[in-house]
């Protein structure tokens, strides 16, 4: 348990200490008359590319023995721990059919009396819907109900990063619980064109260099052979890595570990916001009330990732970024999505 707490205390002294370094090196640069960039994960030379669906589903068994083979087998029943099973989003060949289809963008398919969400007097866009009896043949240990549509709602015209408190609200997840009696928004309210789903099961891991993995304690060559298994993990689903290409990804998942796009948990991030901390300029991180909430950050789930792509009209701005919707777990598995938060990175 020592050892854990003083893993967890690294880490977060060490993004500690890239705040003050960040701000250091952004008041020399303002001191000394450079310009300083607005958007600091630009992506130069980078290809954005469709992400494939999984070919291969991955076993429990199969993780154990990808475990053995990077040498991790003391380390298996973790790794296990730590895997979480997610439905990635890829798009379908054929338009979405029938009433509450799984797709994303188009027009929503909406139960009677459908109040449509609003934040701060301007109506939230519609991001797309998911059927939640395809989640439950993908990915059945979620415990998610096996009927009902969720509808996904942002503000994409002044998006919010969501690491300021006042960024609630920004985001809604509505659920229509009776999905043979949802109508197409007779507004024909569409952000972005219709882009029709088509679910593959995939089982993730988190980083090593991630929050989950810290606390295991690993040492300098269980971290390279944690990075090895990741990879191992992903061809033999018949996927690629996205830190293993040099290319970005269009990829949009359901459940399982998010995709970053740089340093930083997307866990811890919702956690403090969540709960007051404003992380806006980064000197939330810098706040006395980390020790008490970091611990709940292990609460947080993903539950929606969305990237760019212009396949879905999704730029997010002139750099490659990406829409992260968490939820806590316990809101997960009852089924309540009314304190989903979103991040924009």
């Amino acid at each position: 348990m020592a050892d854990q707490s003083d893993r967890r205390g690294f880490f977060r002294d060490l993004l500690r200490s890239g705040v003050h370094i960040a701000r250091e090196v952004s008041s020399a640069a303002g001191s000394a008359g450079f310009a300083q960039p607005s958007e600091p994960s630009a992506w130069v030379g980078a290809r954005l590319v469709r992400a494939e669906p999984v070919v291969r589903t991955a076993s429990a068994q199969d993780l154990v023995d990808l475990c053995s083979e990077v040498g991790l087998s003391a380390r298996a029943a973790q790794a296990q721990r730590l895997a979480r099973a997610s439905a990635r989003l890829t798009r379908a060949g054929l338009p979405a059919a029938g009433p509450a289809a799984s797709r994303l963008g188009g027009v929503p398919d909406l139960p009677a009396g459908f109040e449509w969400p609003r934040w701060r007097g301007r109506n939230l866009a519609f991001l797309g819907q998911i059927n939640l009896a395809d989640v439950v043949a993908c990915v059945p240990e979620a415990g998610l109900p096996a009927r009902g549509l969720l509808l996904f709602f942002y503000d994409v015209e002044r998006q919010p990063s969501g690491l300021e408190p006042s960024h609630r609200g920004s985001c809604r997840v509505v659920v229509a619980a009776d999905t043979s009696s949802v109508e197409p928004d007779p507004q024909e309210r569409a952000w972005s064109p219709e882009y029709p789903l088509t679910f593959s099961r995939e089982l993730t891991l988190p980083p090593e260099h991630s929050l989950q993995v810290g606390p295991l304690g690993l040492g300098y060559d269980e971290l390279t052979a944690w990075s090895s298994l990741r990879d191992r993990l992903a061809r033999l689903q018949g996927v690629a890595l996205e830190e293993s290409s040099a290319d970005w990804f269009a990829l949009h998942r359901l459940l399982g570990h998010p995709e970053s796009v740089h340093a930083g948990e997307i866990e811890l991030d919702c956690q403090l916001v969540a709960n007051g901390v404003d992380l806006g300029d980064g000197g939330g991180y810098l706040d006395p009330r980390w020790d008490a909430l970091e611990p709940g950050a292990a609460d947080w789930r993903l539950l929606l990732q969305l990237s760019a792509d212009p396949e879905l009209a999704v730029g997010w701005g002139e750099s490659f970024r990406r829409l992260y919707l968490s939820i806590r777990e316990p809101a997960l598995n009852s089924g309540d999505f009314g304190q989903v938060w979103a991040i924009l990175r």
